[in-house]
């Protein structure tokens, strides 16, 4: 199967996001379990996650955190500036941005660095809307910002992921979509 044929974890977690967002998923549940499992159980994917990558910390804390595991908000820490707050350059990457919007929406009530990150992040994708940069992006901003990833049925999103196919984009970055 194709999810077994892929040995980075890394890469493991892209391509359940991509069966996520195709609307897949239910066709692989038992490999992507298995997937997150191993990834709780022995965290192979390192902390250089946690100090530096805020899409993989964001798309690894999302996962986990919807197969029910128990992680700590803690690890967005590290992308925050001496004052406490969300770091300025991470909303020059709007792949992180959405990312960790998505992640946002597992919140557990009272888990105030998620409710941050949950305005730090919807607040920069707005303006990259507003912005007019990329409309094929954009639109994928859009949908997310209607009804997160988690909250909706994951079939009809896959039309608004595989649409942009049929049209040049200029984010590369945005593997999901390209």
């Amino acid at each position: 199967m194709m999810l077994h044929k892929v040995v980075d974890p890394f890469e493991q977690l892209e391509l359940i996001e991509i069966f996520q967002r195709l609307g897949l998923s239910s066709h692989f549940e038992k490999e992507m379990k298995r997937i997150v499992d191993g990834l709780y159980n022995t965290d192979h994917c390192g902390d250089i996650w946690k100090a530096e990558n805020l899409y993989a910390t964001a798309l690894k804390f999302r996962l986990l955190r919807q197969y029910q595991y128990s992680v700590s908000q803690d690890v967005f820490n590290s992308f925050k500036d001496e004052r406490g707050n969300f770091k300025a350059c991470l909303c020059e990457d709007t792949k992180c941005m959405l990312s960790l919007y998505e992640a946002s929406f597992h919140l557990i009530e009272g888990e105030n660095i998620l409710e941050e990150a949950q305005d730090f992040s919807t607040k920069h994708l707005e303006e990259y809307i507003n912005q007019n940069k990329d409309k094929n992006i954009a639109a994928i901003i859009n949908h997310s910002l209607e009804l997160p990833l988690h909250w909706r049925m994951l079939t009809a999103s896959a039309s608004v992921v595989m649409e942009p196919h049929t049209r040049p984009t200029n984010f590369e970055s945005f593997q999901w979509c390209s």
